[in-house]
């Protein structure tokens, strides 16, 4: 006969017990996984930026188009629409299927774009010029280095930094204006106080100027 475990509960006992831990703990642990799964799939991602800000100046545009314009694949610009509506930087009305919910879009890009995508400055290379040595702040920020976008391509050399869309350094040639709007995004993510409220500010009158003007005379 087998000796009992401690504690005086039968070894019968013991070991639906200790099976019924175990199933706890993995139930627990398939709960676990679904949610951190659930959450993943709705989180933004840094591409979900310029995604919205294109939808600012392109409202009506195809998701064909979209993905054209962005360097993305139409399926990854329906991904990433659905992760802005879900975030409230997108909403639905009646008339239209996406409305950039352009409050709340300054509102993240003023408080949260440099927490939620840090731009943490890499090795010196050759890139295209953004942040304070971007189109929009050139002019009024005098400094030694620029951040770049790496690209063989590029005119500038220094720091590194990650861009929010894979393909932005192509934007200098291809959307001058939107690679405008994308290197002043950078200023707030890797700034200074002064080029964030630069940055800032140009951002508010592109965001909130009436909808139907163009970007492309003033920002390019």
């Amino acid at each position: 006969m087998r000796p009992e475990p401690a504690g005086g509960i039968p070894g019968s006992q013991f070991r639906i017990l200790a099976w019924l831990q175990q199933s706890l703990y993995f139930s627990f642990g398939i709960r676990e996984h679904r949610t951190i799964q659930t959450m993943s799939k709705h989180a933004l991602h840094p591409l979900d930026v310029a995604v919205a800000l294109h939808l600012v100046d392109e409202p009506e545009r195809s998701y064909a188009g979209l993905a054209e314009d962005l360097g993305l694949s139409s399926s990854t610009v329906h991904e990433s629409v659905a992760r802005l509506l879900n975030a409230g930087l997108i909403r639905r009305d009646p008339e239209r299927e996406r409305v950039v919910n352009r409050h709340a879009l300054l509102e993240f890009l003023e408080h949260g774009v440099k927490y939620a995508f840090p731009a943490v400055p890499g090795a010196r290379v050759r890139g295209v010029a953004t942040a304070h040595a971007g189109p929009v702040l050139r002019d009024a920020i005098i400094a030694e280095d620029a951040f770049v976008w790496p690209s063989a391509d590029g005119e500038s050399i220094g720091p590194s930094v990650e861009p929010l869309l894979p393909k932005a350094a192509l934007l200098s040639k291809t959307q001058p204006a939107f690679y405008a709007i994308l290197s002043a995004v950078d200023a707030l993510r890797v700034g200074r106080a002064r080029e964030r409220n630069l940055a800032m500010n140009f951002l508010k009158h592109f965001i909130q100027r009436p909808q139907q003007e163009s970007s492309s005379a003033e920002l390019a």
